[in-house]
C-alpha cells in the first residue's frame, strides 16, 4: 500500500505544494498543517499494523533460517 499509494500521492501533493506556495505564498502554513494531519495519520496506521508486521518479517527470516 505504501509502495503503490502513498509514495505517489506524497510526491504529487509536494509538486502542488511547491506550485501553490510559489503562487501564493501564504497558503504555506495551511499546506503544512495538511501534510501535517497526513503524516499523523500514516503513522497511527503503521502503528496499528506494526504487530502484523513484525510477525510476517519473523515469519520471512524463519523461512530463510531453514533455507
Amino acid at each position: 500500500f505504501e509502495m503503490l499509494a502513498l509514495m505517489p500521492a506524497g510526491l504529487a501533493y509536494s509538486a502542488l505544494a511547491y506550485v501553490l506556495v510559489v503562487a501564493r505564498p501564504e497558503r504555506a502554513a495551511t499546506l503544512a498543517m495538511i501534510q501535517l494531519l497526513f503524516t499523523i495519520a500514516f503513522v497511527i496506521s503503521f502503528v496499528r499494523n506494526f504487530t502484523q508486521r513484525q510477525r510476517l518479517i519473523s515469519a520471512c527470516m524463519a523461512g530463510d533460517a531453514d533455507a
